[in-house]
């Protein structure tokens, strides 16, 4: 015999649902769209895979890169945040910094936080291209020239984190670090 119970979320659709909808799939932001934002890193895995933007011509081997997998959590200017499960990357500053996590082990320090953007690559930096305001310009004198000439060169890097940002993304870590701990 069952009892009927009153679904506490009927006729509801508000904050209080307990339910999200589904993704679908490959739902990972593009760093492109992170620039600017504060996120904060834990890393799972690193593995050596094919470089996919690299096509080899005959006789060629496959070149590969380090990915690394990583829980990725984005804060929005208003101190709202997403997190993303097992998003991959392959941005080889960022990659480095996270194996070196995996290699400390320390439980302590699992993370990388700080604010993601355009770094000028050496090829920029030996035109006199400095720092991510001289890319910025450079990139849009470039744009104005309707792209003729050589592109700015740039990777993707992490600016270091403010003491306010810190504040912001701690709370956050440490839920994340308590939900993993046993002893918690």
């Amino acid at each position: 015999m069952t009892t009927a119970t009153a679904d506490p979320f009927a006729g509801t659709t508000t904050e209080a649902d307990p339910f999200d909808q589904p993704s679908g799939g490959g739902q990972f932001p593009k760093f492109e769209e992170l620039e600017g934002s504060l996120v904060l890193i834990r890393p799972r895995l690193i593995q050596t895979v094919p470089d996919r933007f690299h096509r080899p011509k005959a006789g060629e081997t496959q070149r590969t890169q380090e990915r690394a997998t990583c829980d990725v959590t984005v804060f929005a200017e208003d101190g709202s945040h997403r997190s993303y499960r097992g998003m991959y990357m392959s941005q080889a500053a960022i990659v480095g910094q996270l194996q070196d996590i995996l290699d400390a082990g320390n439980p302590n320090k699992p993370f990388i936080l700080g604010v993601v953007g355009q770094l000028p690559n050496k090829d920029s930096k030996d035109k006199g291209i400095l720092t991510r305001e001289d890319l910025k310009t450079a990139h849009a004198e470039w744009v104005r020239k309707g792209g003729k000439g050589d592109k700015p060169g740039f990777f993707w890097g992490l600016d270091p984190f403010t003491a306010d940002q810190a504040a912001v993304a701690r709370p956050v870590a440490l839920a994340m670090l308590n939900k993993t701990n046993p002893f918690a």
